[in-house]
């Protein structure tokens, strides 16, 4: 049996019994300590804090002890990633070489946000049979419906537009629960049957979040994943960003409208509907939203340029939640779709009143600006997530592993804990096999002018040209801002005689290919490319950064939180600025050796690290490797 085999597999025969199956597999040391520390948290009810430097094997050090552990228990494991690539390996690659050691099946299922599911409900509504509707995706729409066993966005993404899409989607706004005439058909419903018989339940940090707030605020039936008491993060170093907006409140324009049409679509029908109503909350939102962007072409905070208008929307959403709820008693309509509608203004009023309370001190309310699409949204976030994180979260669940290879800054995890409120968490750190002084070289120019200074967008060229003809290409380049990524690749395209690819020019995965396919090609990105891209070998032998990577300080979101810690006391370079630009350095090095054959060089054209006092921090936090000041001395070695 699986459980008498169970007591016997440790570290040790576990990589002897996957090396029966896998003949390619590399026994790691450090992979096997992982292990160990991850089956200790689970076997005694602990959180804990792994660094696990790139090449561990870490997905596989946690899956073991948590099979071991589902097959022993109750309870399932819950297993929360950043990237949908991670949450595919998982489920694709990893789970199914787990399930080569055990006699006992361990089901895992990969569950996703409602919004990627096709609700009957709506469908049935739009695309019935006797509607009028007959348009060229409406009609692959129907074909895709007829043959679909999972209702998944993804079998049909692509074909139709978003904007259909969301109009059918499930949210739990709209739901009606057990009492909707198609709950047992229900696609979302069908998911949390799977999940509530699987063993480990693969998810996202963002629906992760947003169920814990769900379950809180709307009740435990409407929430997608079951009870646990293991939870596992893995890109962990992602968790209060997520966690941040998850648990804020936002109010876009599109979401007034969809239920301004519910109303007309459901209401429309009765001799005394007031159609005025809604062609007048239509005008005024339209007004209201268009004004947040006149004159703006970023993201702000309330305080810098306070909207009006809004509390007057307020006060329209409330009359009109009490004006939809006067139709519920209605013979001809179905009142718990009305009363739905009622709620889901009265919600939206509630968010509204939320944002525009600028009086608390630990939220701040911005507009997050898109003037490309014509998309202004209101937003308020928590500046911390620690309280939230142990109100929602720490005071619910017994097992906590969270794991990443960018967790420290100066092998400290000082940083990490405190913005998720854990520092009483145990927290090891299990290096990389990898041998980084003889595999790479870190290449920080001394005699370097700052990135302040006029001639250094000349000597940044000229730096860049000389490592990519010494390196014939095979450069990825990473930049902190879109300006500088046109001005390096209008240079580069015209004076190297390799390709040169750019970030936006096609699909992410479509430019990874080619990158991949063409050695000596060169890739130019931005912070989307800073992690979770996976290029082994030699088409990747070169990693240049701009300059060090510090946010920049005039996001809304980051402008609050460095003025939220100097009201403190605090120092917020210190304590902010620089740890988060550490975390970004140590992703990007990330990317340079991703096989014990690789090579490379990683370069930083920012002589700050040399001349400024805390430079030390960044080369400390890198692993250790060769440092050169100078372009001779680095061919030279």
């Amino acid at each position: 049996m699986a459980e008498e085999k169970l007591n016997e597999i440790d570290g040790d025969s576990f990589q002897n019994t996957i090396k029966n199956v896998l003949e390619d597999f590399e026994f790691r040391d450090a992979q096997k300590e992982m292990m160990e520390y991850v089956k200790e948290a689970i076997d005694n009810s602990n959180y804990l804090m792994v660094e696990a430097g790139t090449g561990t094997g870490k997905s596989l050090a946690y899956l073991f002890p948590a099979s071991w552990y589902v097959l022993n228990s109750n309870s399932p494991v819950v297993i929360s990633t950043a990237t949908i690539a991670l949450q595919e390996q998982l489920i694709n690659k990893e789970i199914p070489l787990i399930n080569e050691l055990w006699e006992e099946e361990i089901k895992a299922v990969l569950i996703k946000g409602r919004s990627n599911y096709v609700c009957l409900d709506k469908y049935y509504d739009k695309y019935n049979e006797h509607t009028l509707v007959d348009t060229k995706e409406a009609r692959l729409l129907k074909e895709w419906f007829s043959k679909t066993n999972t209702g998944d966005w993804q079998e049909i993404e692509g074909k139709i537009s978003t904007e259909i899409w969301q109009e059918i989607s499930s949210n739990s706004e709209s739901c009606l629960g057990y009492k909707c005439l198609n709950f047992k058909d229900c696609f979302v419903n069908k998911q949390k049957r799977r999940g509530a018989n699987a063993h480990i339940l693969i998810t996202n940090h963002h629906l992760f979040f947003s169920d814990l707030k769900l379950k809180v605020e709307v009740g435990e039936s409407f929430g997608i994943l079951p009870e646990y008491e293991c939870i596992i993060f893995d890109e962990a170093h992602h968790l209060e960003e997520r966690a941040l907006y998850a648990f804020g409140a936002k109010v876009q324009r599109k979401e007034i409208l969809y239920w301004n049409y519910e109303m007309k679509r459901l209401l429309g029908g009765e001799p005394d509907f007031e159609s005025e109503r809604s062609l007048k909350l239509e005008r005024q939102v339209h007004k209201l939203f268009n004004d947040l962007g006149k004159d703006h072409f970023k993201s702000y905070l309330f305080k810098e340029y306070p909207p009006s208008g809004f509390s007057e929307l307020s006060r329209s959403l409330q009359k009109i939640a009490y004006y939809v709820e006067g139709f519920i008693n209605r013979e001809a309509q179905n009142p718990d779709k009305i009363e739905n509608l009622a709620n889901a203004f009265r919600r939206i009023q509630n968010n509204l009143d939320f944002i525009l309370d600028t009086t608390k001190e630990d939220y701040v309310s911005w507009v997050e600006v898109n003037n490309k699409r014509n998309q202004y949204t209101l937003h308020s976030n928590p500046i911390n997530a620690s309280w939230h994180l142990n109100e929602y979260l720490y005071k619910n669940v017994d097992i906590c592993i969270l794991t990443s290879a960018t967790l420290t800054v100066d092998d400290r995890f000082d940083y990490i804990k405190g913005k998720l409120g854990l520092e009483d968490c145990k927290s090891v750190i299990i290096p990389s096999p990898f041998d980084y002084k003889k595999q790479s070289a870190v290449f920080v120019p001394k005699n370097f002018p700052k990135p302040n200074e006029n001639n250094y967008e000349d000597a940044l060229i000229e730096g860049m040209l000389n490592l990519i003809e010494f390196n014939q290409g095979k450069a990825l380049i990473l930049f902190t801002s879109y300006r500088m990524l046109d001005y390096v690749y209008n240079e580069l395209k015209e004076r190297v005689n390799y390709k040169v690819l750019r970030q936006g020019q096609a699909s992410k995965n479509e430019i990874l290919k080619e990158f991949r396919e063409d050695t000596y090609s060169i890739l130019l990105a931005t912070d989307s490319f800073r992690e979770g891209i996976d290029v082994r070998g030699e088409a990747l032998s070169l990693l240049m950064m701009d300059k060090l990577p510090f946010a920049v300080p005039d996001e809304p979101l980051i402008k609050a939180r460095i003025e939220y810690l100097e009201k403190q006391g605090k120092n917020s370079f210190f304590s902010y600025s620089l740890p988060e630009a550490v975390l970004k350095l140590k992703q990007g090095f990330g990317r340079l050796i991703r096989h014990r054959n690789d090579s490379g060089i990683f370069a930083v054209f920012d002589c700050r690290i040399h001349k400024m006092p805390y430079g030390k921090v960044f080369l400390n936090s890198l692993p250790k490797c060769k440092i050169h000041d100078n372009f001779e001395q680095l061919k030279v070695d």
